[in-house]
Formats: C-alpha cells, structure tokens, sequence
C-alpha cells in the first residue's frame, strides 16, 4: 500500500472507478501488512479485506474475492496505474486488459496477448522482443465462476505459486471464451523505483488525503 502523491494507489484506483459499483472495494493484501487493514478501516464507505496468509500467487489471491461477488467484477492489480480509460462498450467476461497502444518493451516487461477473431488466442508472460503480441495490463473483467476455475491453476514449477496469466490459460482450456477489455491512455506497472515519480505525474495531487 505504498503511497503516491499522498494516497496509496489502489486508493487512487478506488477514486477512479468507484462510480462502477455500489459496492465497497475487495481489496486483497498480504496478512501481515497492517497498512491495508488500516487504510480499508479509515476509507470512507469501508472495504472487504481479504488476507491472503501466505504467498501462492496473484491468482490465488484474486480467487479470495470470490465469496463476496455476486456479479462479474473489474479485477485491478495494486500496482498499476490507469491512466485513462476503458472506452467500452464492455465486454462479457471473462476478458482480460490491453493496451493497444503499449510498445514493444512495456509488453516485455507485462506480458503480450495474442487475440484472433475478436478472442484471446494465446498468452504470453514477458515475451521475447518483436513478438508482436498486444500488451497485456493488470486490469480484468471476471465472474464468480471463473474465480472458482483459478483453484485449478497449475503451479508455476519455479516458484511454486498460481500465476494469473497462467490461470488466464486455464479459462481457456475449460472452455471459456477469453474477450479482450481495451484500455485507452497511459499505462504503468509500478514496479522499479524510477516508476515512482513517473506514477506522480500521471495521478492527481489531493487536495486532501481524506478519504
């Protein structure tokens, strides 16, 4: 829950797409990280947190959500920022995130997307340079029933732990019909320290940082 311009940033993407759900946020965290419960307590309207005990995954993670949905949910990573948005009309999930407009080596540093008649054809995490795969952000249109496929999510054979990209394939392989969710702007993963002060550029300055 690291801040940005004096708000952590999954508060900012709180602010920024509250208005699709009447709902409080689901915001999965580490166990151990007090600043989440902290920050989910002082939130105005609340949060439902999830700890995740131990570490297996973003897609162990994500499942957490799954007995408080009632509905298809937009699925964001806490490390993204979005600026911009998803022009719509949205598609039927489950769909993943892309970015159309992503170079070639923000799709190295994510992972690239192949899509074929209108579908995801094929997933690739951290491609080789000059795939050209679309690329692929940390954003996600998912239903109860496809968070309850991601217990079936292979493990990844280094770390031990459920990937999303490869629980992505796992909808695929089932059955499910992968849609693509077009972002429009300017997309970040935050995860070097020069990614900081790009992130400060790109999100507003409150005037407050009350919730």
């Amino acid at each position: 829950m690291f801040p940005i311009n004096g708000r952590p940033l999954a508060e900012h993407l709180w602010r920024q797409f509250r208005a699709l759900s009447s709902s409080p946020p689901i915001v999965i965290h580490s166990a151990d990280d007090r600043s989440a419960v902290e920050w989910g307590t002082a939130l105005k309207g609340g949060a439902i947190l999830c700890p995740q005990e131990a570490p297996d995954g973003v897609a162990n993670a994500v499942a957490l959500a799954r007995p408080h949905l009632t509905g298809p949910a937009l699925v964001l990573l806490g490390d993204v920022v979005l600026a911009g948005t998803f022009p719509g009309p949205w598609p039927e999930p489950p769909a993943v995130g892309v970015w159309s407009e992503g170079t070639d080596a923000t799709t190295v540093n994510n992972f690239g997307v192949q899509v074929r008649d209108g579908h995801v054809d094929e997933l690739v995490e951290k491609p080789a340079p000059g795939s050209g795969l679309v690329c692929g952000i940390g954003a996600y249109l998912l239903g109860v029933e496809h968070l309850r496929a991601f217990r079936y999510t292979p493990k990844h054979p280094r770390t031990g732990e459920r990937e999303i990209t490869e629980a992505l394939r796992e909808l695929v392989r089932r059955g499910h019909r992968l849609r693509t969710l077009p972002f429009a702007g300017t997309y970040l993963n935050v995860n070097e320290p020069g990614d900081v002060a790009i992130a400060s550029q790109l999100l507003p300055v409150p005037r407050t940082t009350a919730a």
